[in-house]
């Protein structure tokens, strides 16, 4: 079980760095880090799990789960699974980066 947790983990890091080139369509519309959290999390195509927006927030697991519990991070159900949407977490991260 350790090992294929291992794999996952490794597996998912790898997969959080590669970057994708975001390309400005005019002057107005500014040019999008790709290395960045909210430039990462817009190349995803995929539900992440909050275990992996701990990873990639560089925060801990238990601390996901509460602010998701208490409605501070955007989420949905599925049964009594916790998915989150990349589009809508960067917005999120977006909008707090705003206000902070």
């Amino acid at each position: 079980m350790r090992n294929s947790k291992r794999n996952y983990c490794s597996t998912l890091s790898r997969s959080v760095k590669q970057s994708v080139s975001v390309t400005s369509i005019d002057s107005r519309t500014p040019t999008r880090n790709p290395d960045s959290i909210v430039g990462r999390l817009r190349s995803m195509r995929s539900a992440l799990t909050a275990p992996e927006l701990a990873e990639l927030l560089h925060m801990g697991r238990n601390t996901v789960y509460a602010q998701i519990k208490s409605g501070r991070i955007p989420s949905y159900r599925i049964g009594q699974t916790v998915r989150l949407d990349p589009a809508v977490i960067a917005d999120w991260l977006e909008a707090q980066q705003m206000a902070a």
